[in-house]
């Protein structure tokens, strides 16, 4: 499988110039995770079952064998906002992290999405993506 190094903003101008998408957060993350391209990521995750238009309770993680990574939960931080959970993790490393109704992918300590590094949007869930 091709690997594609796009950063957040090139992935999000496909996704309104050519697909006319929003609510595309899980489609970018797993297209960043994966280092896929974000039409293959896209037409994963309308396989299934995403409607066009509409965000997703990522089913992305059931994709993971699919294209070539693993999303495991990391429960090793203390931080309670995105801000603080920047500066905690480890900065070689991949991770997803959800936020109240987002989620976003971080990608050797940067924010690879439109949420800023000094949100102070309360952190739910993280995961620590290992590439195979």
């Amino acid at each position: 499988m091709k690997r594609h190094s796009h950063s957040y903003e090139e992935l999000a101008m496909i996704a309104k110039n050519y697909y006319n998408d929003s609510s595309m957060c899980t489609v970018i993350a797993l297209a960043l995770a994966a280092k896929i391209g974000f039409g293959k990521a896209y037409h994963a995750m309308r396989r299934a079952g995403r409607k066009h238009g509409y965000g997703t309770h990522m089913k992305c993680l059931d994709m993971q064998d699919e294209f070539g990574f693993k999303a495991t939960p990391f429960y090793d931080y203390q931080s309670r906002t995105v801000t603080t959970l920047v500066r905690e993790l480890a900065s070689n490393k991949a991770y997803w992290v959800t936020v109240c109704g987002h989620v976003f992918h971080i990608e050797n300590g940067e924010i690879q999405d439109w949420v800023q590094e000094n949100s102070r949007r309360r952190v739910e869930q993280v995961w620590e993506i290992t590439r195979t």
